[in-house]
């Protein structure tokens, strides 16, 4: 009876992992496509930029205190998200069921957190230069 208590504990356990990773490769698969819009977004920033830049035009606003140029946060913040992904993709293993509990979760809890967290930059650095570009 015990052994069968701990096999099912065991399951369960492991069906939480499981889960754990699906929700990352989910996430992952939601915005890998916007890896594109990321690249098409800075290229059209670089353009603004090189246009304004251009024209002698700052995008600073000079009546608030001094700030770096918006549209260069913006796009920094693309790149930032950009790297984030990559690293992350870089550094994704999937969960090898072989292992231990004690083994797998922290593994698999680090990449579902850093995935919610690459998720995250992603959707906002693309509004936001969306709502940079728009003005």
């Amino acid at each position: 009876m015990f052994l069968a208590a701990v096999a099912v504990a065991c399951g369960q356990d492991k069906a939480k992992i499981k889960a754990m990773e699906e929700e990352s490769i989910a996430l992952h698969d939601e915005v890998m496509p916007e890896m594109g819009t990321i690249i098409e977004l800075k290229g059209m920033l670089k353009a603004r930029m090189a246009a304004l830049d251009t024209a002698g035009i700052s995008a600073i606003d000079t009546t608030a205190a001094p700030v770096p140029n918006a549209l260069e946060i913006v796009y920094t913040a693309l790149e930032s998200s950009e790297e984030a992904m990559k690293g992350w993709m870089h550094s994704y293993e999937a969960p090898d069921y072989k292992k231990s509990l004690e083994e797998l979760e922290p593994v698999v809890t680090k990449q579902l957190n850093d995935i919610k967290v690459v998720h995250a930059a992603m959707k906002k650095s693309i509004a936001d230069a969306q709502a940079a570009l728009a003005q």
